[in-house]
């Protein structure tokens, strides 16, 4: 995962963000939209839910560093 997205939901957001995609993709099998026996379906749905936990997490970062004044950086360690 990204560690801009780390840094701006942490470990918390990130299972509470697992949660909510893991209840709809529950939800929507529940009710008949998908079926958990296709596997081509499924996997687009992983990727999709993976793509929506990381687009919140980036889309977070902007809105805090926004309200901060802070930037999430990653650190590169430069040793020549």
């Amino acid at each position: 995962l990204s560690r801009s997205m780390m840094q701006a939901i942490g470990i918390l957001g990130l299972g509470l963000m697992t949660a909510f995609t893991a209840s709809l993709i529950w939800l929507f099998v529940s009710w008949g939209w998908l079926d958990v026996s296709n596997a081509t379906t499924m996997a687009w749905v992983i990727l999709v839910a993976l793509g929506l936990i990381l687009g919140v997490g980036m889309s977070w970062a902007i809105i805090r560093q926004k309200l901060t004044g802070q930037a999430s950086v990653d650190e590169i360690d430069d040793t020549r």
